[in-house]
């Protein structure tokens, strides 16, 4: 009689490996965040257009509305407070999308981990599956592109914004 894991039990732990993969793979924004998130970019490219060119609208022909210097520095404030809104709803919504992810990754390593145990009980632990370090990259990647561009292009065109504001910039 053998003590070790049978073929049954190698094999069965080799299923979790997939499932920490898909659970890092997947993509960790739902469809509202992905929307804020574009809305966000989207005036965080408008907001620093308009700091750095001065590109203002005077007038508005299909409407008829003409705007003053005081109106245009009040179209700038305005967009500064839409950018400001979609900022920390995009903040919002992506904090609950990256616990619900990372928590789908722990979880998905709690399971590979049981079943590796199951299968070598002799062997040290290891909580990682074995091609983790290239799972680390893209983990880092997706908190980089996913979660953080978009409010630090936020910061940089409110900052700029500002600084237009109080005439700091031309």
């Amino acid at each position: 009689m053998s003590t070790g894991p049978t073929d049954a039990d190698r094999a069965e732990s080799q299923t979790a490996l997939p499932n920490v993969g898909h659970a890092v793979l997947r993509d960790p924004l739902t469809e509202l965040t992905r929307s804020t998130r574009k809305h966000l970019l989207l005036a965080s490219v408008v907001g620093i257009i308009i700091a750095s060119t001065g590109l203002v609208p005077t007038k508005i022909d299909a409407l008829g509305v003409e705007f003053s210097a005081d109106e245009q520095a009040g179209l700038r404030f305005a967009l500064s407070g839409i950018l400001f809104y979609f900022a920390v709803e995009f903040l919002l919504y992506a904090w609950t999308d990256f616990v619900r992810w990372k928590t789908s990754i722990y979880e998905a390593l709690l399971v590979h981990r049981r079943e590796w145990e199951k299968a070598n009980p002799f062997q040290p632990r290891s909580v990682k599956p074995p091609q983790w370090s290239l799972l680390a990259t893209e983990v880092k990647l997706r908190l980089i592109v996913d979660f953080l561009f978009p409010p630090a292009l936020a910061v940089v065109a409110l900052f700029l914004l500002a600084l237009k504001g109080v005439n700091l910039i031309n």
